[in-house]
């Protein structure tokens, strides 16, 4: 299982990503709800993402 949950969310993504385990400076934290939108940076709010997935979040909001 990866310590990305966005990887484990994603099935038709997975290739070794799906069980790869990042190293810290291979993710980003991120706002659940987004900062720009209202999100708090709180404990219950943020989670720790690849960068490949929090980049392609950018991209949505």
């Amino acid at each position: 299982m990866s310590n990305c949950p966005d990887c484990e969310k994603y099935p038709e993504e997975r290739n070794d990503q799906g069980t790869r385990i990042w190293q810290l400076a291979e993710m980003d934290g991120d706002h659940v709800q987004p900062w720009s939108k209202g999100g708090k940076t709180i404990e219950a709010n943020c989670q720790m993402l690849c960068r490949r997935h929090n980049n392609a979040k950018r991209d949505i909001w």
